[in-house]
């Protein structure tokens, strides 16, 4: 199930619990363009240094991610491609964190964090 927020001021935000990006990668992109989402956060991701970060790729989309470990875990944010984005560097020894700002082009600054502690 998506979770998302109503569309205010022209932004639409969703978070998923993925369960391994890599396999769900085509549904997600239908998920991102049939329902006009910004920005998506996911947890559970699932990822590794071996994935290339081509074979994540959805068209009109920036992705940005943090790798889990060998049991599962971490994380990753889409962004739509207008946007200006840098990802932010913080460390947390309790969870895997992934921060972005954001800068559209007609709005304020914003921060982006996806997160996942580890069972």
């Amino acid at each position: 199930m998506v979770n998302y927020s109503r569309k205010r001021n022209g932004l639409k935000i969703a978070s998923l619990n993925i369960v391994s990006l890599r396999k769900c990668k085509d549904e997600l992109g239908i998920i991102l363009n049939d329902n006009e989402i910004d920005v998506i956060g996911l947890n559970e991701t699932r990822l590794n240094a071996k994935i290339d970060d081509h074979e994540l790729m959805i068209e009109g989309y920036k992705i940005f991610g943090k790798d889990g470990n060998v049991s599962g875990g971490g994380v990753a944010i889409y962004v739509k491609d207008f946007f200006d984005v840098i990802q932010v560097e913080r460390q947390m020894d309790s969870m895997e964190l992934l921060s972005l700002e954001v800068k559209p082009k007609k709005a304020k600054v914003f921060f982006l964090v996806s997160w996942y502690r580890l069972p």
